[in-house]
């Protein structure tokens, strides 16, 4: 189900979860609206992506972070992963 189509009501979240979409590349204004109005006063959201190649990490991370504080969210963290894992990216923001 797409985001802009789920019931929330009058629900409010303190974590939003999102891994590997690519929602924020879509309609990144519309859909980052959409979380904000669903996150609780100092909720957070939460994206995790595993690019396919190691040339792919700076460049979402930099995209997202951009997305992200052009769709009004602040507190962004950055964390990449090591070892085996350094095509983690984990980015949080309220």
């Amino acid at each position: 189900m797409a985001l802009a189509d789920m019931p929330f009501g009058a629900q409010r979240f303190d974590k939003v979860f999102a891994i590997n979409v690519n929602l924020f590349w879509r309609d990144a204004v519309r859909e980052l609206a959409i979380i904000r109005s669903i996150l609780a006063p100092r909720g957070r959201l939460h994206l995790v992506f595993e690019p396919p190649t190691d040339a792919q990490v700076g460049r979402i991370a930099k995209e997202t972070v951009a997305r992200l504080e052009a769709g009004g969210f602040s507190g962004v963290v950055v964390r990449q992963g090591t070892g085996e894992a350094a095509r983690l990216i984990h980015i949080s923001a309220a």
